[in-house]
This record gives structure tokens, sequence and C-alpha cells, in this order.
């Protein structure tokens, strides 16, 4: 791998320590990943479902790094955060249009949320990407062994979708050779 952070949950503080000290090995990644793509402090990088890693990127590259998801339109403390629902893409009138595009789009752990069709979602995050512009993609994988395993059980591997509608949990996940049909199918 590259030069990529390391993360200890000792580095970590705060309500989200066990959560950040979970999802470390899979920034450390993803920050590599962005810089192996080329990320700079020059590149418009839109993360989409602000996280901590959204406060990461800014720090590995000093770049503006804008947001997607809900909370109304602000500026934050490096970039900017737009209001969207991405299961109102299922809808391209409701799309917003008054956002710029980008070099670097991250969606990472946020298509599994969605209760619209993948291929309606990926439109519209297309429609954020400059020409030759990069998606980045993760998501868990469904057919995972340990999920099979638990299925070869009588378990089911899959948690229940919530009650709260701000979280819903996961709709559903994916294996990589639909996220690939999913993405040609979106026109990447």
């Amino acid at each position: 791998m590259n030069s990529a952070p390391k993360f200890s949950a000792a580095s970590i503080r705060g309500a989200d320590q066990g959560y950040i000290a979970y999802h470390a090995p899979r920034y450390a990644y993803l920050l590599g990943l962005l810089t192996e793509q080329g990320a700079t402090q020059a590149a418009r990088i839109l993360d989409i479902g602000p996280s901590r890693l959204t406060a990461l990127m800014r720090e590995r590259f000093g770049a503006a790094v804008d947001s997607l998801g809900f909370g109304p339109d602000r500026a934050t403390a490096d970039g900017r955060h737009f209001e969207f629902d991405l299961n109102a893409a299922r809808d391209e009138a409701r799309w917003r249009r008054d956002l710029p595009q980008y070099e670097l789009v991250v969606m990472a752990e946020v298509l599994e949320h969605f209760y619209t069709a993948p291929e309606l979602v990926l439109a519209f995050v297309k429609s954020l990407l400059v020409e030759n512009g990069l998606l980045i993609l993760q998501t868990p994988n469904a057919a995972a062994l340990q999920k099979r395993v638990k299925l070869a059980l009588g378990l089911n591997p899959y948690e229940m979708i919530r009650a709260d509608a701000s979280d819903p949990g996961h709709f559903r996940e994916y294996t990589l050779a639909e996220l690939y049909r999913l993405g040609a199918g979106a026109g990447f």
C-alpha cells in the first residue's frame, strides 16, 4: 500500500470513538486510493454522506471537500455542504442542477442505505462529475464469507430496517458483479 495514515482507537476522542476505530482501516484504504488517483489540494472533491472521512480527506489533502446529504445547504470549515436526499434521484425532475462538478466523488458506505434503484442514484452522481471524473464507490459485500456462513447456520446476516427514517440502515447490499453492472448501466 502507500503512505496512507494509520489510525488507532487511542488517537480518536469522543462519542464516535468505537465507530471510527472500527472503520479506520477502510478510511486509511480510501485515503490511500485517493492519493493514488492524484487527489491534491487543488482537486475538487465531493463526499456523499458526510462523515469523519470528509474531515480526514480535508486534512490529508489540504483541499476543500464539499459534501452532499441530509441537512441544509451551508458553508463548512473547508468546503460546502449541499442538501439532497439521493432517494429523490428516482425522479430526474428533482435532481439538483445547481451543484458544481467534481474531479473526484467519494461514495463510501452509502449506496446500501437507499431504497431507490441504485442505477438511478448512480446516474445522478455521474451528473456531478466532470468529463473523465472518478467515482470511488465503497459498499459492503452482500456475499462476504461471514454472511454466507451465517446463512448456512440459519441466521440472517442482514440487519432489520430501522424505524428511524433519518438512519434506516441497509436496504440492500451488492456483490462486485452487481456493482459493475450498475455502474456500466449508469454510464461509468
